[in-house]
């Protein structure tokens, strides 16, 4: 992947550059992004919005274009576990260039995605606009939501530094996380919407619709399609967030109940998601977004800038033809049950390969989703002729898969589910003391801290076995932590001996969005002193490097520090390491190597030496 060097300031791109675009090209992209900078959520309503609410024709073309993207794209390999986001298939610079004036017309693309976001009633339950950053405008030079996808995922493919320069943290990575759990937690959404996972799951919490997963690419397709990028570029960029999308698929989840009319999903999506049928009509449109390829297409030419020489027109494809017929035969026809018969032969074998263990991602031949969407394409000249054809291919269709179902376990390559582990039991043991530790203060201290040891080590093999455990940790970090246990510092041990459990009530809070920190010590809720800052996640040590740069005594308003000047009043009150003092001279950052964190505890080892247990605090309040 080329990688380009941050040239230039993401909050002063106007979303296009004079210098790659001319013309009707030039005055189109001007247009789009004075429209993105002036389009802004829906007001909020509190209360949930109806299960049946009216949809668009534009909201159920974004969502047939994500599941066309969903049912083609490739699997997803395995990244670093930092974001879910893999940089291979990604616009490289110089198709950026040619198909949108650089990254300030790919500002503008992300832009008109939010204003199509906006309009759409599946998706704009996911605003909640009480929040500032939330109701901001698509795209404006201050970073607005577009400039925020758009810099988080140039950086993340491109290695540029975009995010940082709109002063909202050091990556956008990040500040995703943050972003996500709010919409999740928006109070618009379905009643059906906001259930949670039982309490103790690893991916407990409210969750996105597999409709909004496949209708937020649909969206970015037809802006790219508004920013007059070519169907070549519009394709590939579609594949690849779906594909992307697929990797970060614990984002994503179906809320509906098991439809049992509706057609097969692809194998690695079973587990999670269901095809979500559009209430009212009855179409199974998971199938029917497998005809997309079979189906001809007109373009429609949409004229903006009004009439006059600033008028230009902007190219949609419509669907059309016979293609209808195939809907047709989706809607009358379900797809015919089939019983295993040892007996029963497949004469169609011939005529197409056994799927893969993934229908309709066969590595090798021609799948049978392809194949049906291609023969009934051939004979989709003569509708009644068409009708009759979808239903025949679509009993060859079911009968295929289903032999596929049976082939032996050398053919089959269905993933296995991840076995429990002694590791896993020796983390389940030492988390439960460390638990009830956190909740009573009744566990003795050397069993506590043979607990954290024990958590330590198994955690350590945890995370070279999974990758993603990083990402799930510094996840699980954003809120409020109150610390419990510590051993304190191999200094403070040496002076006083082991602290264990904590006799001040000190705060220690994470903002992964904005990568702020602050660490308080409270006599009751009043604050006796608190430090801001700074921090870092280094996602392949599960490291935070952190760095202070302003503390408030009392209730009193904040004071700058001088460079060290934290660590030096941390080293002289015992609340901090030495050694933190003779790192800030040697120009590197105090931290603390993170073993785990949950909806409840979180532990962690200092640069100092010691390791230490907070529990999550809900009631006090994030700094500003």
């Amino acid at each position: 992947m080329m990688r380009r060097s941050c040239v230039h300031d993401a909050t002063a791109s106007p979303g296009y550059n004079e210098r790659l675009l001319t013309g009707e090209r030039l005055a189109r992209m001007k247009a789009c992004a004075e429209k993105a900078s002036t389009t802004f959520p829906p007001a909020f309503v509190n209360k949930p919005q109806p299960e049946d609410e009216a949809t668009t024709p534009e909201g159920d073309d974004a969502l047939a274009r994500g599941r066309w993207a969903n049912e083609r794209r490739k699997p997803a390999p395995r990244d670093s576990g930092s974001t879910g986001q893999i940089p291979a298939g990604f616009p490289t610079a110089a198709e950026l260039d040619r198909e949108l004036g650089g990254p300030d017309g790919y500002f503008t693309l992300c832009g008109l995605h939010y204003c199509n976001l906006f309009a759409n009633p599946r998706m704009r339950v996911l605003f909640d606009t009480r929040d500032p950053d939330t109701a901001a405008s698509a795209m404006a030079r201050r970073g607005d939501h577009g400039k925020r996808i758009a810099a988080t995922l140039l950086d993340e493919c491109h290695g540029t530094r975009y995010f940082a320069s709109l002063g909202r943290g050091f990556s956008g990575a990040f500040a995703v996380m943050g972003t996500h759990n709010k919409a999740k937690q928006c109070p618009m959404r379905p009643a059906s919407q906001q259930r949670a996972l039982p309490a103790g799951h690893r991916k407990a919490n409210r969750r996105f619709t597999a409709d909004q997963r496949d209708s937020w690419v649909g969206s970015h397709m037809m802006a790219a399609e508004e920013c007059g990028a070519s169907p070549a570029f519009v394709e590939k960029y579609g594949l690849w967030l779906a594909m992307t999308r697929q990797r970060n698929a614990s984002s994503s989840n179906n809320f509906a109940s098991p439809n049992p009319n509706r057609g097969r999903v692809s194998a690695r999506l079973q587990s999670l998601y269901t095809g979500d049928s559009r209430p009212g009509d009855g179409v199974d449109y998971v199938r029917a977004s497998r005809h997309l390829k079979a189906r001809r297409w007109e373009k429609r030419d949409k004229v903006f800038g009004g009439p006059g020489p600033q008028a230009f027109t902007v190219v949609r494809w419509q669907p059309v033809g016979p293609a209808n017929a195939e809907l047709q035969a989706l809607r009358d026809r379900p797809p015919p049950s089939v019983k295993r018969s040892k007996k029963r032969k497949l004469d169609d074998r011939a005529e197409s390969p056994l799927p893969s263990s993934e229908p309709g991602d066969a590595e090798s031949g021609e799948s049978t989703a392809d194949l049906f969407n291609e023969l009934a394409a051939r004979h989709a000249e003569d509708s009644a002729a068409a009708a009759a054809m979808a239903a025949r291919l679509l009993r060859i269709a079911t009968l295929v898969a289903a032999a596929g179902a049976f082939q032996t376990p050398a053919r089959a390559r269905a993933p296995t589910p991840r076995r429990a582990t002694a590791v896993d039991a020796d983390i389940d043991a030492a988390l439960a003391v460390c638990r009830s530790a956190a909740a009573t203060k009744g566990e003795d201290s050397d069993d506590v801290v043979a607990a954290l040891l024990a958590l330590e080590k198994g955690m350590r093999a945890a995370a070279k076995a999974s990758p993603d455990v990083s990402a799930r940790t510094v996840e699980q970090l954003d809120g409020c932590w109150r610390l419990v246990f510590t051993t304190g510092t191999i200094d403070t041990q040496k002076k006083v001996g082991k602290i264990n459990y904590f006799p001040l009530k000190a705060v220690q809070t994470f903002d992964v969005a904005r990568g702020r920190i602050s660490n308080s010590i409270l006599v009751g809720d009043f604050p006796l002193i608190r430090f801001f800052g700074d921090f870092e996640w280094l996602m392949d040590r599960r490291r935070v490097e952190f760095d202070f740069d302003q503390i408030a005594l009392f209730n009193f308003g904040r004071i700058d520090l001088p460079k060290g000047g934290a660590a030096k009043i941390g080293a002289s009150t015992g609340l901090g390491s030495e050694n933190n003092v003779k790192m800030v001279e040697e120009s590197k950052k105090p931290f603390f190597n993170w073993i785990s964190a949950d909806a409840d505890i979180a532990t962690a080892r200092g640069g100092g030496g010691g390791i230490a247990l907070w529990k999550r605090d809900l009631d006090y309040a994030m700094p500003e």
